[in-house]
């Protein structure tokens, strides 16, 4: 039940990145239409969440006319439960050798959060080797090193490591996965993760 609203958290975490960063890369754009306008008094309001305000005002100090139309536009919708998430290090676990065969991993240092029945949202954390003073691998968000997101079929397979060492992701892409993950995901599996 955690782990759901854990995932869908990161998902709407992820959206909100992604509509972040379209919205950085149109700043330029409306920027320069803005400085485009013509002088006269008249302006348009974009479209908000609810409401399109069309405002035209003259030179002279006359009433100001409003246009308000209610959009029925659905912004979002939170995906459907699929599974229920569950938690293995076992070594032939199908996630686990997908992120060793593709990219060498030390399969020690990985540990697998997959849905049951199958689905595409499964996850490998990859942690950095750090040990105790016991010797026993410290696996936590401090020592989160990749998440790799991979298919049902383990055919897609992605990797989020921050700004660097992303593979299939842009570096904004990537910190975002990686900072729900360390923040979210694995805090929610320490007690297996620490076994």
């Amino acid at each position: 039940m955690k782990a759901e609203k854990y995932l869908l958290t990161f998902c709407t975490l992820l959206l909100s990145g992604i509509l972040f960063l379209c919205a950085c890369s149109k700043q330029q754009t409306v920027s320069a239409e803005l400085s485009s306008l013509p002088t006269e008094p008249e302006a348009t309001v974009f479209k908000t969440e609810e409401f399109t305000e069309t405002i035209k005002t003259a030179t002279t100090a006359t009433p100001v006319s409003e246009t308000i139309s209610e959009t029925t536009e659905l912004l979002f919708t939170l995906p459907e439960k699929k599974g229920d998430m569950v938690f293995t290090d076992d070594s032939d676990n199908k996630f686990i050798q997908a992120v060793v065969q593709k990219y060498g991993s030390d399969v020690e240092l990985l540990a697998c959060i997959y849905v049951v029945p199958e689905a595409d949202n499964n996850h490998v954390f990859e942690f950095n080797g750090k040990r105790d003073d016991n010797g026993k691998l410290i696996r936590d968000r401090n020592t989160l090193k990749y998440i790799y997101t991979l298919s049902a079929d383990c055919k897609t397979i992605t990797r989020a490591g921050g700004f660097t060492g992303n593979d299939g992701l842009s570096p904004v892409e990537g910190y975002a996965i990686f900072e729900v993950a360390k923040q979210l995901l694995v805090p929610e599996f320490e007690d297996e993760l620490s076994q």
